[in-house]
């Protein structure tokens, strides 16, 4: 899978919350616009930015590197699936009377929670942080305090609204953790996050920050083209 559709999937999961809030009444229909026109968006955007992913991949790995290589890819993909669920779990406690005592919501809510545990277990443990390069144990160390107020808002949800509020703050780890991934990795993603923080904050739109994002492809790509 390329970087370009990694970082256009973790996007329009950023902005899917945004576009939700704003327009509810077509989300499905707007989700699915955004989804296409972000997805070409990120193919121009990372192209522009090939070169220094390039010179990352170049560098040899350190030992200390190797060692801590699945510390948080494998971390991203639980936290992905922990999304996923409660997602699936807000789905059927909606569309059901019972709503969260839904037998299938009880069991996402459980596989949710075992996701969580597998990071902290496994992929976060004290020895994989320490072995881990200096700019990963900064990562990790900021999220893991917040994955733990994730496990205890599952713990406690007790409504919808509950259950809407717990899948909202996966999906946000999610994203956050996939950007930084790709942050270290050597993608930019400075400028979408800003932009990010900005719709969020209402200093402007969705379409808005499409606009820049756009203009600063274009711009990343007219230098490219312009080196020797």
């Amino acid at each position: 899978m390329s970087w370009a559709s990694v970082a256009g999937r973790g996007l329009t999961l950023l902005l899917d919350g945004l576009i939700k809030n704003r327009m509810n009444q077509e989300k499905e229909r707007v989700r699915q616009q955004y989804r296409a026109e972000l997805d070409d968006l990120y193919s121009r955007y990372a192209k522009a930015t090939a070169a220094s992913q390039s010179a990352v991949a170049s560098r040899p790995r350190t030992s200390r590197e190797e060692v801590a290589v699945g510390c948080l890819p494998c971390a991203r993909a639980h936290l992905a699936t922990i999304a996923g669920t409660l997602k699936e779990a807000l789905r059927f406690a909606r569309g059901d009377e019972r709503g969260i005592l839904h037998p299938e919501v009880q069991t996402r809510l459980q596989a949710a929670e075992e996701e969580i545990t597998a990071i902290e277990r496994h992929d976060w443990t004290p020895e994989k942080i320490l072995a881990s390069p200096p700019e990963q144990q900064q990562v990790i160390r900021q999220l893991l305090p917040e994955l733990r107020e994730l496990r205890q808002d599952i713990i406690e949800i007790q409504s919808v609204e509950d259950l809407e509020k717990a899948a909202a703050r996966a999906a946000e780890l999610s994203v956050r953790l996939r950007m930084e991934v790709l942050r270290l990795k050597g993608l930019d993603t400075s400028k979408i996050v800003e932009l990010a923080q900005r719709v969020a904050s209402g200093e402007m739109t969705v379409e808005e920050a499409k606009a820049e994002l756009r203009g600063s492809s274009a711009a990343k790509e007219e230098h490219g083209n312009e080196a020797p």
